[in-house]
């Protein structure tokens, strides 16, 4: 037979492997245990939902407080709202996969807590500009 020719002759001789019949004493199994599947499975929907509530909260409170004014904390307080409601019940709906649900949590808390401190600033100074205590910030001594 040539080493490069790959047919099987008929001549050639093939081995069968016997089968061996066991007890059931000594019965093996070679498959991988199989762990059944959860019915909720997959991740903490309420959980994603509200960290998302939750980011959104932040980068509004960053980017809108910083560029707008106070005034904007509104809405990282709106934001952070639905997030803590969403952190808890996702928490409570889905115990063993609540890391999203506290995330969720924090985060509306923190929307919740600076934006109100921001809104309580934006008040606080619009009350001292209006009865003149303070004067507002006058941009035109400088040049942009």
């Amino acid at each position: 037979m040539d080493n490069n020719n790959f047919e099987y002759s008929s001549e050639e001789k093939v081995e069968t492997v016997e089968t061996v019949e066991t007890t059931s004493e000594n019965t093996y199994s070679y498959d991988a245990p199989v762990e059944p599947v959860s019915e909720g499975g997959g991740l903490n929907v309420l959980g994603l939902i509200g960290m998302i509530c939750g980011i959104l909260g932040v980068v509004a409170m960053i980017l809108c407080c910083c560029l707008i004014g106070g005034w904007s904390g509104c809405i990282a307080v709106v934001l952070g709202i639905p997030a803590i409601i969403l952190g808890i019940i996702g928490a409570k709906k889905r115990p063993d996969k609540k890391a999203l649900a506290t995330v969720s949590l924090i985060l509306g808390i923190v929307c919740v807590v600076l934006g109100g401190l921001f809104v309580i600033l934006a008040i606080v100074s619009t009350i001292l500009i209006n009865t003149g205590v303070i004067e507002p910030f006058d941009f035109s001594d400088y040049n942009f």
